[in-house]
């Protein structure tokens, strides 16, 4: 049963312009409302296909289509090999949008209607794209985003012009209130693990620059551990490769029944210019292979670029290496709930990354571009731990935290078969309701 709130309410019945945009903080009930008005348009008599578009097609599938299957039940299909959703006889294309690739999945389409889930992370050439061809008439685009720069091309181009005729667009702002279905105690807790710019961004909902130190709330006292907490059940390693630059090799540990569940046990640092020598991949190689020796690695992750020295550490017999998921936004932003939850912790002997954290800073002049990226200095740490934490274990960052994000780690860690329905590993938890007659093909 869904109960919604007076300000979802109003946004499902008086979205009707062109532009309908719903900004707030995390779990504020955005992105119900947008989906339910974005479904009750489909039901209407409006000719055309429809589109949503997110960043990824996870993402989608989350925020999205999950919602779509628990409401229509048996209404529901989507046909994942023509990334495509049927409802009501209406075709509704799917795209996942992490690069500018994806405009050519839209150029050439007309569409009557779109969905677009946060905004701020599309890329603007695909967004502009795909407002070229909502070109049926009374077409509509309803927008869901957490705030972001002032700066961004989104909020300068499309909501700041709130007050032009010709843009028929209209805002609605959300906050934890207008969510009805939050327990009280997760807002103080969400409330206390967000500091600094992501608590004006995703609790307070405001536009605010980024400038000054990224990690600004870290603190030796509390993020520093004389030591590792716990035997790991696992490792990983993420890995900034450079040869001008220096290379670095962090190694953090992970046992989901411990906390903090996650720790930096030890760094490799090595500086080609200080040494006045610049080492090979094959001795990278070596060093990797010590670094990791007689420990339970379930992955390295690297830069996708840093082609070569994959190739040479695979030539080593180094196994379980991936390519990074470089997403530097949301990459900070999970290291910063996991510090801040006090799920991630720092050893004292990792020096060079207690120094990076306090020294790691927003690039003050790409900022006022409406560009958002740490400044090319003291990052070599900070790019190896965001690599690992970011493409790994991404669910523990609250915003994505979810019981079967958790089954899943649980399993692949204790060595079951993650894909297993979960009650067959004994973890209690049932598949998602709605899926039975409908679903995924």
């Amino acid at each position: 049963m869904w109960e919604l709130s007076p300000k979802q309410i109003d946004f499902v019945q008086n979205s009707t312009h062109r532009y309908n945009v719903a900004v707030g903080s995390v779990r504020s009930g955005k992105s119900v409302a947008a989906n339910f008005a974005f479904l009750k348009f489909a039901a209407s008599p409006i000719v055309g296909k429809f589109i949503i578009i997110g960043r990824t097609e996870r993402s989608i599938r989350n925020n999205i289509l999950s919602p779509f299957a628990d409401l229509l039940g048996h209404h529901f299909h989507f046909l994942a090999g023509k990334r495509q959703l049927k409802i009501a006889g209406r075709d509704i294309d799917v795209v996942g949008a992490s690069d500018v690739k994806a405009e050519a999945a839209i150029r050439g389409s007309t569409y009557a209607a779109a969905l677009v889930d946060e905004a701020t992370v599309i890329p603007e050439a695909v967004f502009r794209q795909l407002t070229y061809r909502l070109s049926v008439k009374g077409a509509r685009l309803y927008a869901t985003t957490n705030p972001d720069s002032p700066y961004h091309w989104f909020k300068k181009d499309y909501i700041d012009q709130i007050d032009e005729p010709d843009m028929d667009l209209r805002h609605w702002q959300f906050t934890f209130d207008d969510n009805p279905t939050l327990d009280p105690a997760y807002i103080r807790r969400i409330k206390a693990e967000s500091k600094g710019l992501w608590y004006k961004r995703f609790i307070e909902g405001l536009w605010v620059l980024a400038e000054g130190a990224i990690y600004d709330f870290f603190d030796q006292k509390l993020h520093v551990i004389p030591h590792q907490p716990n035997m790991a059940r696992e490792y990983v390693v993420g890995v900034d490769y450079g040869t001008a630059n220096p290379c670095v090799f962090v190694l953090i540990g992970f046992n989901p029944e411990t906390f903090p569940q996650l720790w930096i046990e030890r760094e490799y640092y090595y500086d080609s210019q200080k040494s006045n020598r610049q080492k090979t991949d094959s001795e990278y190689a070596t060093d990797m292979a010590r670094f990791i020796e007689g420990l339970p690695i379930k992955g390295i992750y690297i830069d996708p670029s840093a082609a070569s020295f994959k190739n040479e550490m695979r030539r080593a017999g180094i196994q379980n290496i991936f390519d990074a998921d470089n997403d530097v936004s949301n990459g900070i932003r999970v290291v910063a709930e996991l510090l801040n939850a006090g799920t991630f912790k720092v050893c004292k002997s990792c020096e060079h990354c207690i120094a990076e954290f306090s020294n790691y800073i927003w690039d003050a002049r790409a900022a006022i571009n409406g560009v958002e990226k740490p400044l090319k200095q003291h990052d070599h740490v900070m790019d190896a731990l965001r690599y690992a934490l970011y493409t790994k274990y991404k669910a523990l960052g609250q915003s994505y935290l979810t019981e079967k994000d958790i089954d899943r780690m649980r399993a692949e860690v204790y060595g079951m078969e993650p894909n297993l329905p979960p009650f067959f590993r004994g973890s209690g938890h049932f598949p998602e309701p709605g899926m039975g007659g409908g679903g995924y093909y």
